[in-house]
């Protein structure tokens, strides 16, 4: 279970990097964009985008590491929870700030992290007290 989650928080986190791939030549209606903004649309387009990739860098970042940590590599295993956090915390606000109806799936998702870890007392709940 713990593998599975790992794995899961890692390939989370690394959709996010979606935001600094080039957009396919095909994409009709590409979510993953930082050209606009429905709340910071006053911002210049340099601005803009340095926000939308530094938020996509953490999350993605934070996601990857704190799934490495729950499958048990040295060094992140400790911190795996807090860098749970810092990823669906970046991930929120940036799905939030460049809001697509497709990526709601996303905000669910680190939602639910944050509510496992706050409410629901993950791990201790999913793989008992160690």
């Amino acid at each position: 279970m713990r593998t599975f989650l790992g794995l899961f928080l890692i390939a989370h986190g690394l959709i996010h990097a979606s935001y600094v791939t080039p957009v396919p030549p095909d994409a009709k209606d590409w979510p993953f964009t930082l050209a606009r903004s429905w709340l910071l649309g006053g911002l210049e387009g340099g601005t803009l985008k340095a926000i939308g990739i530094a938020l996509a860098l953490v999350a993605a970042a934070a996601f990857a590491a704190a799934g490495l940590g729950l499958v048990g590599v040295p060094l992140l295993s400790a911190a795996w929870q807090a860098l749970a956090i810092v990823g669906a915390l970046a991930s929120i606000l940036l799905l939030v700030l460049f809001w697509h109806a497709w990526l709601v799936l996303g905000i669910v998702i680190s939602a639910a992290v944050l509510y496992a870890i706050f409410v629901a007392r993950w791990p201790v709940a999913v793989f008992g007290a160690s």
